[in-house]
């Protein structure tokens, strides 16, 4: 089991997280839980926000064919800060 936090990286930032893990690790995980999406939120419609995340998990399965993809629902900030302030 690996932790690999990026804080403040988006969808678009997978293709270089993903070469950068697979030419350190050299070995594929046989899964990745991935938490991508929520600083797009806002900046972006929610329309453009599923393309980046659908090209996302299909950088992922391309560079990790034999890995099983786990992506955790997208909280946005409002919703966090809301629930945190209750």
């Amino acid at each position: 089991v690996q932790w690999h936090d990026q804080g403040g990286e988006t969808p678009q930032d997978l293709p270089r997280l993903v070469e950068n893990r697979l030419s350190y690790n050299q070995t594929a995980p046989v899964l990745a839980i991935v938490h991508l999406g929520t600083n797009n939120l806002g900046k972006n419609d929610a329309s453009r926000c599923r393309m980046a995340i659908d090209t996302a998990i299909q950088t992922l399965r391309t560079a990790m064919p034999r890995t099983h993809i786990a992506w955790l629902t997208i909280v946005h900030e409002h919703v966090r800060e809301k629930e945190n302030n209750t």
